[in-house]
């Protein structure tokens, strides 16, 4: 299983899984880029804040996704998710989207863009 397929796997399971998370995390690089409804975030530890509020704001999530290719000029890679999940007040949502990211030379995600289908999904998680 590649990096970006344990990705998926593990953002969903360290929700739960304390060892999941830092399996998650060790996927990253510590200078890592990444872009939420357009806006650029930096550094490992932004990174996992993120994912600790999204796990504040749901009570469960859970994504699939299709392979990911690697684009025309091989740099990065993209890949279509849908995730289904119920919200900490009870609603339950879904969306889709595509993720693009890069790899460094240690095959460490250095780069991540979430773009989600709707611009709205990630309006409370910007600083």
């Amino acid at each position: 299983m590649t990096t970006l397929d344990r990705y998926f796997d593990l953002f969903d399971a360290s929700r739960t899984d304390e060892q999941a998370f830092s399996d998650l995390v060790s996927l990253f690089s510590d200078d890592i880029t990444f872009v939420l409804n357009g806006q650029e975030q930096h550094g490992i530890d932004a990174w996992k804040n993120f994912v600790r509020m999204v796990f504040t704001a749901n009570q469960d999530i859970k994504h699939m996704y299709e392979a990911w290719l690697p684009s025309a000029d091989g740099d990065t890679f993209e890949t279509r998710w849908a995730v289904c999940g119920k919200r900490a007040d009870g609603t339950v949502f879904t969306q889709d989207g595509t993720d693009i990211a890069r790899l460094d030379a240690d095959g460490k995600i250095v780069y991540l863009a979430n773009v989600p289908d709707d611009a709205k999904m990630f309006n409370n998680y910007n600083d």
